[in-house]
């Protein structure tokens, strides 16, 4: 059981944000079905505070066609997720987890867009304009599964993966729900060509992801590296490349309302390349830890 209390205060205009006191408990049930299998049952509250720029009321009027803003009566957003997994090691090689989960948000913020043909502000009239503004849209429920793994063929090779997949349905009083399925993919592959040396590639894909009024864009990145060792193992050298393929990578997001449809193409440059160089001094001990929930994450990089 976690307490929680939040002041928030304002150096700016005549809004006031209350203090209020929250109390986050979680829990943890876990059962062991023998010695490589495991039943597991989970519940927490999360508590997501808006930040800054969410409650900022000044505009941002970097584009006359384009304006933003904040909400500084935005309400903190409630979280309760429950989630039931099951893991299971097979002869110490292959280890496997599998998972549905549902969570409610209440009070979830999100942003919501009002186009105007002409609108006036300050003594200035603006034309072809869309005004962004983050609101509490009222609640988010998304339930889904998550499967995460990993495996070594023969001694050399090791192969790690996890995959999430769900349905996020949005729902504003007075107005129609709007769901949407997304997914995110997560390899890693390890390949211990000799003692001293080694290659990888890891790779990241989420599709697209739609909530009440925003299409958020799809997004792959990906990074391949080797790493030499010299005698002793002190001292290694490695190189890596990630989205060596293009120089940029393409988000088009969109936004719709009832009188208007707005599509914004970003342009992210993620292509790099880069050398690494390190050394080990003194002496250290690492313990092996499970591999249950644990994130894919490049050992190379």
């Amino acid at each position: 059981m976690r307490f929680d209390r939040t002041l928030t205060s304002l150096a700016f205009g005549d809004d006031a944000i209350p203090d209020y006191n929250l109390w986050a408990p979680s829990l943890l049930v876990q059962h062991k079905l023998g010695e490589d299998r495991s039943l597991k049952l989970a519940y927490s509250y999360r508590v997501e505070r808006p930040e800054y720029y969410d409650l900022s009321p000044f505009l941002n009027i970097a584009d006359p066609h384009d304006i933003s803003t904040g909400n500084p009566l935005l309400r903190t957003e409630i979280g309760h997720k429950y989630e039931v997994g099951y893991s299971q090691t097979v002869n110490n090689d292959v280890n496997f987890y599998a998972g549905l989960f549902y969570n409610y948000n209440s009070n979830d913020i999100q942003s919501i867009t009002t186009y105007y043909p002409v609108y006036t502000l300050d003594g200035t009239t603006y034309t072809d304009l869309s005004l962004a503004r983050n609101v509490n849209i009222g609640s988010q429920t998304t339930y889904g599964a998550s499967l995460s793994g990993s495996f070594a063929v023969g001694k050399k090779l090791n192969v790690r993966s996890d995959v999430l997949l769900r349905e996020m349905v949005n729902a504003m009083p007075g107005e129609a729900s709007i769901s949407g399925f997304s997914y995110k993919l997560n390899v890693n592959i390890h390949y211990q060509i000799q003692p001293d040396l080694a290659a990888e590639l890891f790779g990241s894909y989420r599709s697209r992801r739609v909530e009440f009024q925003d299409t958020h864009p799809a997004f792959l990145f990906y990074t391949a590296a080797v790493k030499k060792q010299f005698p002793a193992k002190k001292l290694s050298v490695g190189i890596t490349a990630s989205n060596f393929v293009r120089r940029y990578v393409n988000q088009l997001s969109t936004n719709y309302g009832s009188n208007f449809i707005q599509n914004n193409l970003r342009q992210v440059p993620l292509r790099s390349f880069g050398i690494t160089l390190s050394y080990k001094f003194g002496r250290s001990e690492v313990k092996k830890k499970e591999e249950e929930d644990s994130p894919v994450v490049p050992a190379l990089l």
